[in-house]
C-alpha cells in the first residue's frame, strides 16, 4: 500500500524524535540512577556514624563511672576493709559504704548498676551489696569460669535473669577492668569493678535513630551476634562471614547496601543493610510505563504543532505534482498557483 507523503514525512518524524527522546531518557535514567546510589551510600554511611556514636556513648559512660569508682575513697575503704565481728555488724557496715559510694558518684545514662570484686572474689553488688548472686552468676554464665584476672573490656551482650533483686530478665553489657593503687612506687591492683550497662536501652535509641536501615546488627568479640533487629540469624552470619575476608566498609551484595564500622572503644562491629531498591524505585513498572506515556504525549505534541506547516507544504508539492502530470499529457497552458515566500513559491 503506498502512502502519502504527508503520512510518510509524518511517520518518520514520529520515529526520529522518538529514538532521540527514548536514548535522552535512557542517559538520564542511568545517571539518575548513579546519583541515588551515589547519595543512598553517603547517607549510609551518615546514619552508620550516628549509630556509632551512641554506641561510643555508651562506652564512654563505662569508662568514665569506673574512673570515678576507682578514685572513690569509700571503694578504698570497702576493698581495704577488715570483716566485722558480727554478721549484722558486716551487713550495717558494707550498706553504709555501698551508699556512700552511690551518693558520691554521679552514674552515667547507661549504667544499670555496678559491682566490686576483691582480689579473693568477694563481690559487692549495688543492688544487693550483702549477695553474691551476681557475681557468682557473672563468672559462671558470662566470663566462662574465666578469672575475672584475665578479663579486660567489654563482654558480649547477656541476659540477666530473674532474680529477688530484679523483677524481669534484662539484656546487659558489661565493661570490667582493674582498681589499682600505689603502693611502693609500684602500681598494685586491690580489686576489680564490674560495670553494668543496659544494652536494651542503647538498642532503644539505635532503633529510634535509624528510619534507612532494613538491619541493624552488633556483633562483639569473636564476631558473636549480639543483636539483629529483624531477619534470620544464621542466615545473616552466614551472609557476613562471606563479606567480612573483604576489606571494604560498604558493599552491595545480592541486591543489598551493607554497610559496616568497627569500634575500637568496645571491639564491636555495627553492621548495616539497605534495599538497594530505595535507589531504583523509579524503575518500577508503574513509574516506567508512565515514562512512556509522557514520551509519547511529547512526541504527539510535537507532531501536532507541526502539522499545519507540513500540511501547507505538502498540499503544495502535491499541487506542483499534478501540474507536472499535465504538463506531460501536453497540456502547456498549465498554471500553478503557490503562496508562501519559499522555494515553491519561485518554482511556481
Amino acid at each position: 500500500m503506498k502512502h502519502s507523503i504527508k503520512f510518510r514525512i509524518l511517520s518518520r518524524l514520529a520515529i526520529l524524535i522518538s529514538i532521540v527522546l527514548l536514548i535522552l531518557s535512557c542517559s538520564m535514567l542511568f545517571i539518575t540512577q548513579q546519583i541515588l546510589s551515589f547519595s543512598l551510600e553517603s547517607r549510609s554511611k551518615d546514619d552508620l556514624q550516628l549509630l556509632s556514636y551512641l554506641v561510643n556513648d555508651m562506652a564512654t559512660d563505662a569508662t568514665q563511672t569506673s574512673k570515678l569508682l576507682s578514685v572513690n575513697e569509700h571503694v578504698q575503704n570497702l576493698l581495704s576493709r577488715s570483716p566485722e565481728e558480727s554478721a549484722s555488724a558486716e551487713i550495717l557496715a558494707v550498706r553504709t559504704l555501698m551508699s556512700k559510694i552511690e551518693k558520691g558518684v554521679l552514674f552515667q545514662n547507661y549504667v544499670q548498676s555496678f559491682c566490686i570484686v576483691t582480689p579473693e572474689h568477694k563481690s559487692y553488688w549495688n543492688s544487693s551489696p550483702n549477695s553474691s548472686d551476681f557475681y557468682d552468676w557473672f563468672e559462671e554464665n558470662v566470663l566462662l569460669d574465666q578469672p575475672i584476672e584475665e578479663f579486660r573490656g567489654f563482654t558480649n551482650c547477656y541476659t540477666f535473669p530473674v532474680t529477688v533483686n530484679n523483677s524481669s530478665p534484662i539484656q546487659l553489657v558489661s565493661f570490667v577492668c582493674p582498681i589499682a593503687t600505689i603502693r611502693h612506687n609500684s602500681n598494685t591492683t586491690i580489686g576489680y569493678i564490674i560495670i553494668n550497662l543496659n544494652f536494651s536501652q542503647l538498642i532503644s535509641r539505635l532503633q529510634k535513630q535509624s528510619t534507612l536501615f532494613d538491619q541493624i546488627a552488633i556483633l562483639g568479640s569473636g564476631q558473636a551476634l549480639m543483636y539483629l533487629s529483624v531477619g534470620d540469624s544464621d542466615a545473616f552470619t552466614n551472609t557476613f562471614s562471606v563479606l567480612f575476608d573483604h576489606s571494604e566498609d560498604i558493599q552491595q551484595y545480592h541486591g543489598e547496601l551493607f554497610c559496616k564500622n568497627f569500634l575500637t572503644s568496645t571491639n564491636w562491629y555495627i553492621i548495616t543493610t539497605v534495599d538497594m531498591k530505595q535507589a531504583y524505585h523509579f524503575l518500577q513498572p508503574s513509574y516506567v510505563l508512565l515514562g512512556l506515556l509522557i514520551i509519547f504525549i511529547i512526541v504527539f505534541c510535537i507532531l501536532l504543532a507541526l502539522y499545519p506547516p507540513l500540511n501547507t507544504i505538502t498540499t503544495q508539492i502535491q499541487t506542483l505534482s499534478q501540474a507536472i502530470d499535465q504538463v506531460r499529457t501536453g497540456q502547456l497552458d498549465t498554471t500553478v498557483h503557490l503562496t508562501g515566500s519559499n522555494e515553491l513559491q519561485n518554482i511556481s
